[in-house]
């Protein structure tokens, strides 16, 4: 026997049978991915997926259970490798778009799963050799959906898979934290998006336990400048290159 999540929409009108498909279309994909929540199945509008009793967000706040520094580096490098996993499709990248906490979901043996492709974009290149971008159009419809927005996000202008790399820093940065980021990140009680742009982030002296390279990795992941920021790639290397410095030192 194999537990299994069903995924069913409550409302079946064509915008939300046509998000259900586009991300059963890139699940599919994404099947042999380590890091991937897996599609079993899909039909009209159900979905199968792989079960995975618990969200990161849940792990971390919903929880006591005590997170090593070194634990945290390995749930880091999974979050990451979904990342990577995802902007390296066949043709992509595609970019996740809407990544935070509860994106991941913690398998039983531990691996972190990222799911929920809902809002996923493809940002490779089309028929014409450019390069396709999009643009945010989620500002409204959540208050709480800024608090993980890259800075960019903010603005009227074309993105691309860059504002995963500044989410995915907000992930890393609460593995260790474990505040959440309603009660911490100091634009969270004001106007986010004036403050993201002015180059706020949330307190790094709260991660003084981990590796002065993943601090600073961190740090030139949410960087106000996509360009800077690195690729998913890069960064499963050196979180890999950190663990391993990690453990030599500890054993």
């Amino acid at each position: 026997d194999r537990a299994v999540a069903v995924k069913t929409l409550h409302f079946e009108d064509q915008a939300s049978f046509e998000g259900q498909l586009h991300e059963a279309s890139v699940l599919f994909q994404l099947r042999n991915s380590k890091n991937i929540v897996q599609l079993i199945g899909f039909c009209n509008t159900t979905m199968v997926l792989e079960y995975a009793p618990t969200t990161l967000e849940q792990l971390l706040f919903g929880t006591r259970e005590e997170i090593s520094v070194r634990r945290a580096l390995a749930l880091g490098l999974d979050a990451v490798k979904g990342i990577e996993q995802l902007h390296s499709v066949t043709g992509g990248p595609v970019v996740h778009c809407d990544l935070k906490l509860d994106s991941y979901l913690v398998h039983p043996d531990g691996r972190l799963l990222l799911s929920d492709f809902n809002f996923a974009h493809y940002s490779g290149l089309d028929k014409s050799g450019n390069k396709c971008q999009f643009e945010s159009t989620r500002m409204s419809v959540s208050p709480d959906w800024c608090l993980f927005c890259a800075p960019e996000e903010h603005l009227d202008q074309q993105l691309g898979e860059k504002i995963d790399i500044y989410r995915v820093a907000l992930v890393l940065w609460s593995l260790l934290a474990r505040v959440p980021h309603q009660e911490h990140i100091p634009y969270c009680a004001g106007d986010c998006s004036a403050s993201v742009l002015a180059g706020k982030r949330p307190d790094m002296t709260l991660l003084r336990d981990y590796p002065l390279e993943m601090q600073e990795l961190i740090v030139e992941a949410w960087d106000g400048d996509p360009k800077k920021r690195p690729t998913a790639s890069d960064m499963v290397k050196r979180i890999e290159g950190i663990i391993q410095n990690y453990d030599g030192a500890h054993s």
